[in-house]
């Protein structure tokens, strides 16, 4: 189970998402755990076909906001 919202971990480096929420707010929630008082870090998230179109399609979107790389498979999608 994924901590609280709220508590604080300090010197997270990198987080491993094995999954990607369906709910865009909530991946932000967990990629922030290495972004704390001015700190950077490296999120990973594991990503396949079988999520849904439209959790991708916010995934590619904030990572365009951030000035992120976008994987080529984030990239080929097309928005409706």
């Amino acid at each position: 189970m994924w901590p609280q919202k709220g508590l604080d971990f300090p010197d997270i480096q990198h987080v491993i998402n094995y999954d990607i929420p369906a709910e865009i707010e909530n991946y932000v929630q967990r990629i922030g755990r290495t972004g704390r008082c001015g700190k950077t870090g490296i999120a990973t998230t594991f990503i396949n076909k079988n999520q849904s179109e439209t959790t991708l399609l916010d995934l590619k979107h904030l990572l365009q906001e951030g000035k992120q790389r976008i994987p080529p498979v984030l990239a080929e999608l097309n928005d409706p």
